[in-house]
């Protein structure tokens, strides 16, 4: 009885007397029960409780992150890729459609890239001398239709901006007119 007296008059004193709650001195149990059940509740709700597992690649919820893959963990996966495909109970479900898809996944092989050189747009930035660097690229499609696309920048005045949109119209406007 006396333990919980002194747990409620610590409480009482610490939220009247000091200005609010001090976690850092609530009894051990109380704590820690606070804080399990936090994380049980963030992981119910589908969040994480710290972020991403960095070193193991999987996360907390056992999602795994594509973007930083090991080279052991292609080899790996290359292994067992060409063990499933020769497996006679498995090879059927396994075409080469499904394994290229998977390859391309684990970035053991690399996705499709538009040819930049076949862009209208950077045809007549480069025939008019106008700077215009790949800065990225953007994957738009999935599995085996995927396509990376470079995202371009420009980086001019309005002047020139203007000088090349009336370019432009000129050139729509005579090509219009010659057919």
């Amino acid at each position: 009885m006396k333990s919980i007296y002194n747990f409620f008059r610590k409480c009482y004193f610490d939220f009247f007397i000091y200005g609010g709650w001090k976690p850092n001195r609530w009894p051990n149990g109380i704590k820690m029960a606070i804080i399990r059940n936090k994380h049980r509740l963030i992981m119910l709700l589908g969040g994480y409780v710290e972020g991403p597992n960095k070193e193991q690649n999987v996360s907390v919820r056992g999602v795994f992150d594509y973007g930083e893959i090991t080279e052991g963990q292609k080899s790996v996966v290359e292994e067992l890729l060409t063990q499933l495909k020769q497996d006679p109970k498995i090879s059927f479900v396994l075409d080469d459609e499904k394994i290229t898809s998977l390859k391309k996944q684990f970035k053991i092989e690399e996705i499709d890239r538009f040819d930049i050189e076949k862009s209208v747009f950077y045809q007549f930035a480069k025939h008019k001398n106008y700077y215009a660097p790949v800065q990225g690229w953007i994957k738009e499609g999935l599995g085996p239709d995927a396509i990376e696309y470079p995202i371009l920048s420009t980086n001019m005045d309005i002047r020139e901006y203007d000088k090349m949109v009336h370019e432009l119209i000129q050139k729509g406007k005579d090509s219009a007119t010659n057919t």
